[in-house]
């Protein structure tokens, strides 16, 4: 036998092509990383790109698990935006009980308390809750998230044994109040401005202002279509 090459696979490695340009809900998050913890979560450290396939390769697996198994196993929504912050949900099944679902591949312990250890996936959540919610989508605001714990509880049987790979799936689920959506979404937006991330406050008073860019109530299509009617617009003046 000649062994022709040993090394990492770069097959499955992420191309973020279909990520809308502007600001993200987890640009806000990095930056709220960042105050609590300036040395670990610096904002210009990189996350290598095998990292997150490994949280790509557990989205897809998930994906398929979930439509072999139910008969309404739900989908992968387009990105929405709003007030000029986009969200890319990881599914969503709006008959269910939970109908939010975020998928997180993590190292971290199962014997830490989920909201304390992974607080930061929280503001998430309840940002993507909040505009489904807005947006009709979802009736209830319900996440389930499906964590695959790495490395377990870091015993020996959980780092050493393939057969214990999948042991560590878990699987929390939270409700919110409107007020805890309300209060995370105003505190995002707050965080954004006090950055530069959002240029201005949005404003709350009348449809025509989201319809027209300044807060938004749409999915990364319809922004499309409507740049594309300004396009169309500017040029039958010209």
């Amino acid at each position: 036998m000649k062994l022709l090459y040993a090394g990492r696979d770069e097959s499955l490695l992420v191309r973020e092509t279909d990520r809308p340009a502007g600001l993200h809900v987890s640009d806000i998050i990095k930056r709220l990383l960042y105050e609590r913890d300036p040395k670990k979560y610096r904002l210009n450290n990189r996350v290598p790109m095998n990292t997150i396939t490994q949280g790509f390769v557990w989205e897809r697996l998930l994906e398929r698990a979930l439509r072999d198994q139910f008969e309404t196993p739900g989908y992968r929504p387009d990105p929405i935006q709003g007030d000029g912050v986009w969200m890319s949900p990881d599914w969503i099944n709006p008959p269910a009980p939970f109908p939010v679902e975020e998928w997180k591949a993590t190292k971290k312990s199962t014997k830490h308390d989920f909201a304390t250890a992974n607080w930061f996936w929280l503001p998430q959540s309840m940002a993507y809750t909040y505009w489904l919610l807005r947006l009709k989508m979802i009736d209830v605001p319900r996440v389930r998230f499906r964590v695959w714990h790495i490395n377990g509880d870091y015993s020996y049987e959980a780092k050493s044994s393939d057969f214990h790979l999948l042991q560590d799936y878990w699987t929390y689920t939270v409700e919110f109040t409107k007020r805890d959506l309300e209060e995370n979404w105003q505190m995002l937006l707050s965080a954004a401005r006090r950055w530069g991330l959002l240029k201005e406050a949005p404003t709350w008073h009348g449809r025509q202002r989201y319809e027209e860019g300044g807060g938004t109530l749409r999915s990364s299509k319809s922004v499309e279509r409507l740049e594309s009617q300004k396009r169309g617009r500017s040029s039958s003046r010209s």
